[in-house]
């Protein structure tokens, strides 16, 4: 096994991207970038209509803080119930089952 000096490897990368194959290369790698970030753009909404959360903004965080960072904290979100909604609910629906069992003894 021969072993290649910097210098001698820093060679072989500028022959190889000066080639006309490489640009072929280039190329596809830009389109799959693109594509890429076209599907990112499209699972942000994709999160966002299940947490609630607003989608450029889970796109903000995550190109700042990584992929496992959340957006921030919205205080009403349209899909999620409250814990105090779900008191209410629960509540009434017991009380309904209340009224209903005495209507009917």
């Amino acid at each position: 096994m021969t072993k290649l000096s910097k210098k001698a490897i820093k060679q072989i990368i500028i022959e190889e991207m000066e080639s006309s194959d490489s640009q072929d290369l280039i190329d596809a790698l830009k389109k799959l970038t693109d594509t890429i970030e076209y599907l990112d753009v499209s699972i942000d909404y994709l999160a966002s209509s299940v947490t609630g959360d607003y989608a450029p903004s889970l796109g903000s965080v995550q190109k700042s803080m990584g992929r496992l960072a959340r957006g921030p904290n919205r205080s009403t979100s349209p899909l999620k119930e409250t814990q105090e909604e779900k008191l209410q609910r629960y509540a009434k629906e017991e009380y309904q089952k209340l009224i209903d069992e005495r209507e009917n003894s």
